[in-house]
C-alpha cells in the first residue's frame, strides 16, 4: 500500500500531460478554421500552444484554392504544430473543402518539407533547401484531383490521409 502512495501523483502528472496535449490539439483544430475563415493567403499565423517559450511556435500558413480538371476546389492550408512539454513539432499540408471541412492531410515531417505557395492549382517550393537544394521548384500538381501519394525530392513518397 505504501508504493500507490508515490504511484497516485505519478499517474496524475502523466495524466495531465496527455490531457494538455488534447486540449493543445483541439484548440489546434479551431485556429486552423480562424486562419481558413481569415482568407489571408502566404500570411504565416503563429501561437504558443507549448509550455516552453523559447521552442518553436506552432506556425499555420493558409496556401489559397487548387481547383481540380473536373472544377473541384480545396483550400490548402501549412500546419506545424507545436505543443506540449516538448519542442518537438509536426508539419502537415491540410487539405480542407471550400465550406472548410477537413478532408485529410500529408505529413511532411520537418517544416521544411512544407510547400511555399499555390500556384496553377500547384503546390509550388519556391525556396532552396539547405538539404535538398533540387526542392527549389518543386511543384504537387492537383489537375486530376486530391493525389493519393507524391514524391517529394529529398524526402520520399507522401501519402494522403485522414488522421492527425
Amino acid at each position: 500500500m505504501k508504493n500507490l502512495k508515490y504511484l497516485s501523483p505519478f499517474l496524475f502528472l502523466l495524466l495531465s500531460f496527455s490531457d494538455n496535449n488534447d486540449i493543445d490539439f483541439n484548440k489546434l483544430l479551431k485556429l486552423r478554421i480562424e486562419v481558413l475563415l481569415k482568407n489571408k493567403i502566404g500570411k504565416a499565423f503563429q501561437y504558443n500552444l507549448n509550455c516552453d517559450k523559447s521552442c518553436n511556435k506552432t506556425t499555420l500558413t493558409y496556401l489559397g484554392i487548387i481547383t481540380t480538371n473536373k472544377n473541384k476546389q480545396y483550400k490548402i492550408l501549412n500546419s506545424f504544430f507545436v505543443s506540449g512539454y516538448s519542442c518537438r513539432g509536426t508539419s502537415r499540408i491540410c487539405i480542407y473543402n471550400l465550406q472548410n471541412q477537413y478532408l485529410g492531410n500529408y505529413y511532411m515531417g520537418m517544416p521544411e518539407n512544407l510547400p511555399d505557395a499555390v500556384k496553377e492549382n500547384c503546390l509550388v517550393y519556391n525556396k532552396e533547401n539547405s538539404e535538398c537544394v533540387s526542392r527549389k521548384g518543386t511543384k504537387i500538381s492537383f489537375k486530376y484531383g486530391v493525389p493519393k501519394q507524391f514524391f517529394l525530392d529529398c524526402y520520399d513518397h507522401v501519402s494522403f490521409g485522414n488522421q492527425e
